[in-house]
């Protein structure tokens, strides 16, 4: 699972840049939208860290937030077609890794997991929808 947290914490920072660097005609709708995408994701980040923590289950937590700094610096950035491909093509990877990650825990930590899951695939459709 602290893959699964290097994902998030890589979402949550790649999606908090773009809210910042949004601009143009859609700025209003994107730059809410990102602001509440980013949000999501530091929840999602801090549900699966202290689920980690509380099972006992060991993280690196400053070795998790280089990695996803240095994720986020080899990623595309730019107008929000580009921000918006790159976090619909993170939500698919997400759900590959969710669905991976839920083998072999804890029917509570597969409810989590699965509810992740859930709501990444209703993000997708938004995304969809805003790249259309």
């Amino acid at each position: 699972m602290e893959e699964l947290s290097k994902i998030l914490r890589t979402m949550q920072f790649y999606t908090h840049i773009a809210h910042n660097l949004t601009s143009g005609d859609t700025f209003f709708s994107d730059h809410a939208f990102l602001g509440d995408l980013y949000a999501a994701y530091e929840v999602h980040y801090d549900d699966v860290v202290e689920r980690m923590i509380g099972l006992g289950m060991p993280i690196d937590l400053p070795a998790v937030h280089l990695e996803a700094a240095k994720a986020v610096s080899t990623m595309k950035t730019g107008d929000a077609q580009k921000f918006f491909k790159e976090i619909l093509s993170m939500e698919k990877s997400l759900v590959v890794d969710i669905t991976d990650a839920i083998e072999g825990n804890s029917e509570g930590t597969s409810q989590l997991l699965g509810e992740i899951c859930n709501q990444s695939e209703m993000r997708q459709y938004k995304l969809k929808q805003r790249l259309a």
